[in-house]
């Protein structure tokens, strides 16, 4: 019978990994945000929200049946973040970082807590509450109804960006795009990048 591992012992195995790494990714979750006191999906919502469920307002159906409804809990989620701070998981991401030859953070989370703590260019799967600091958002080869990254586009719209949608079908972008080029992603992208900077 193999006998368990104390922390210490498990904790000082994985550190060696980390030591002889040449590129580590970082897959963070709702966990890391929950311990600055951020909800994640699975928590029960509080207050004015404690009725609604959040996979529901997070949806495309809610968006259509009551947009002012979910325009109010992404407002009232986006400044609960603005409250948070980083936690020592941030921080302690953020100092790998340099420590290691490369890193990669992949998040699911929307906040900029990862950001805050000193991470640099994590990449949001599912968009950030934060969507704002660009003048151009490409959006490509998505049906943008799958929220919360569905409402990237619309982030950057509302903040002064240009959108420019590239996708073979319609969808509800389209109403905000202020170029709906549509065609494959490979021949629309390809074409497009060749024509700037011919």
């Amino acid at each position: 019978m193999v006998e368990a591992d104390d922390d210490d012992g498990r904790i000082e195995r994985a550190a060696r990994l980390l030591r002889d790494a040449r590129h580590v990714v970082v897959f963070t979750g709702a966990g890391v945000s929950a311990e600055s006191g951020i909800p994640t999906f699975r928590d029960a919502l509080t207050g004015l929200w404690e009725r609604f469920d959040a996979s529901d307002l997070a949806s495309a159906d809610a968006f259509r049946r009551d947009p002012a409804l979910v325009w109010g809990w992404y407002e009232w989620r986006r400044m609960m973040v603005m409250r948070a701070q980083p936690n020592a998981a941030h921080r302690a991401i953020a100092a790998l970082a340099e420590k290691v030859p490369r890193l990669t953070l992949v998040t699911q989370n929307v906040d900029d807590l990862h950001e805050r703590a000193g991470s640099v260019g994590p990449i949001h799967l599912h968009g950030s509450l934060f969507a704002r600091a660009c003048d151009v958002l490409f959006s490509v080869g998505t049906s943008s109804v799958v929220f919360p990254a569905a409402q990237v586009p619309v982030e950057a719209h509302r903040a002064g960006a240009k959108v420019v949608q590239v996708n073979p079908n319609a969808t509800g972008l389209g109403a905000i795009a202020d170029f709906d080029l549509r065609g494959t992603a490979a021949r629309v992208m390809a074409e497009w990048v060749r024509r700037a900077f011919l």
